[in-house]
């Protein structure tokens, strides 16, 4: 039987093992540099989200999974910014190639996080969290 000591030393690399792969993944899905509309970028399913922050809300792009090609077709994106334990709903319009989700400066200066669910041409993603302020770290 290995003792207590061991069972934590082995506890604490698995732990540290696992860290390092799911950042590793992070970083091959470019979400550690800039998008290709200077955004910030997450994944969360067979597309891409990247996030361009404005003084009034943000842009929201839905690209494909070779960062290209933005919709807003048959695509939907829900975003909130979370403050405390509380979550406040941002109001989503889709443009030509993009959403643009408006906020309140006063807000944004409080909020710690944005949250992101979007569908793209009908291809569900899961909700993706950017830490706010936003940063490629």
């Amino acid at each position: 039987m290995l003792s207590s000591s061991i069972r934590k030393k082995t506890k604490a690399l698995f732990s540290i093992a696992t860290l390092l792969f799911f950042h590793s993944l992070a970083h091959a899905h470019g979400e550690n540099k800039p998008g290709p509309h200077h955004g910030f970028i997450r994944m969360p399913g067979a597309f891409h989200t990247e996030v361009v922050p404005h003084k009034d809300g943000f842009e929201i792009l839905l690209l494909d999974i070779h960062f290209q090609h933005p919709t807003t077709k048959n695509s939907t994106v829900k975003a909130a910014v979370t403050l405390g334990k509380q979550s406040v709903a941002l109001k989503c319009k889709p443009n030509v190639r993009s959403f643009f989700c408006a906020a309140d400066k006063n807000l944004l200066k409080q909020a710690s996080a944005l949250e992101v669910t979007a569908t793209r041409e009908t291809s569900q993603g899961r909700t993706v969290i950017y830490t706010l302020p936003l940063s490629y770290e």
